[in-house]
């Protein structure tokens, strides 16, 4: 090794090892800048990064959140604080990707589920990568934000519009396209639509999908699966419900 000697723009003096013979395929780069003026250049990388994910997170809530979720405040005595303090530390598992809330209506479940999404848009993790994406499957096509939130009579009512005709049915194939491949799916009021054929076989087929995929689902309910799943043919409802029951954190509420 040799050693060199050079000026940073900033005009402090530092050094650099230079191999006394170099891979004329992959020559040893000469640093330009002293290695404090290399580190406050990595920091203000990394803070623009962050305000810039910031940015792109907050104008994403905007137009993601329904009206009444976004005026959520955290410390309105309405608001359920217990529940919001198992749910805040949750997180999702390669054994446990999904999140289950149960319980009776007025409890927040909805309200919770989504301020557990906002944190997740909102963090950025240590390796720089945003958490709600999921780069390792490939969710992540054009840099959109693959997160969806889609009530259980919703979802129902796209699985009979998807064969209409116009942009009615357009919107229904859309609706369960997103809902199939979205990193992070919000699947509300699970048993509150009616279970035909059609929309309990589309039910399983969509939470199997995403049970084989591991892709992060928080679901809410008045009832434990195997009340909401009961009028389901048994060929269907006992695989659900132990999907349900295989990939999910549950909190039950009383």
């Amino acid at each position: 090794m040799t050693t060199k000697e050079d000026t940073c723009d900033c005009g402090a003096t530092f050094t650099w090892e230079e191999p006394e013979k170099q891979d004329s395929w992959n020559p040893v780069d000469r640093p330009w800048h002293c290695p404090a003026c290399i580190e406050a250049d990595r920091i203000e990388r990394e803070r623009k990064a962050r305000a810039d994910h910031k940015e792109h997170a907050e104008r994403f809530l905007s137009g993601f959140l329904p009206s009444r979720m976004a005026q959520t405040d955290r410390q309105d005595p309405r608001f359920n604080a217990k529940l919001w303090g198992n749910v805040e530390k949750w997180n999702p598992t390669d054994e446990k990707p999904w999140l289950g809330l149960i319980g009776p209506t007025g409890k927040c479940k909805t309200r919770v589920a989504y301020e557990r999404i906002v944190d997740a848009i909102l963090t950025f993790d240590q390796s720089g990568a945003y958490r709600i994406w999921m780069d390792r499957k490939g969710y992540d096509r054009g840099r959109e934000w693959l997160v969806s939130a889609v009530s259980a009579v919703d979802y129902a009512d796209a699985v009979r519009n998807q064969f209409g005709k116009g942009d009615e049915a357009k919107e229904a194939k859309d609706l369960l396209r997103l809902a199939r491949r979205t990193g992070w799916l919000l699947l509300d009021d699970l048993g509150k639509c009616t279970h035909t054929p059609a929309v309990a076989a589309a039910l399983f087929g969509l939470l199997d999908h995403r049970h084989a995929e591991n892709l992060v689902t928080i679901w809410t309910a008045n009832s434990r699966p195997d009340q909401f799943l009961a009028n389901m043919p048994a060929d269907v409802g006992a695989p659900l419900r132990g999907r349900l029951l295989e990939c999910s954190t549950i909190f039950e509420l009383k």
